[in-house]
């Protein structure tokens, strides 16, 4: 699994919805791909991006995917840095 947390300035946070859900459609029928979510924390409001893969490499081969995306997002859409989580089942 891999969560990417958007610190998004509230005056931009539509742009942002919108460019992360360009991503997710682009990413439909990766290979390893199992599913893929745009995501609000309720008591912050950071946006989140949720995906689950069938494996790390399978991630790691998606990610061109999303990179490709990255000149359509500007900078002043977030307030931070991404924090990007890759995660595991133990």
């Amino acid at each position: 699994m891999a969560v990417a947390i958007h610190h998004v300035d509230p005056r931009y946070e539509d742009e942002m919805l919108e460019f992360m859900r360009r991503v997710v459609k682009a990413t439909e029928g990766d290979p390893g791909l199992i599913s893929f979510k745009t995501c609000r924390e309720l008591t912050t409001g950071v946006l989140a991006g949720y995906s689950r893969w069938n494996s790390r490499s399978d991630f790691e081969a998606g990610l061109s995917t999303i990179t490709s995306l990255s000149p359509q997002r500007k900078p002043e859409w977030t307030v931070k840095p991404d924090d990007i989580l890759l995660l595991e089942e133990v």
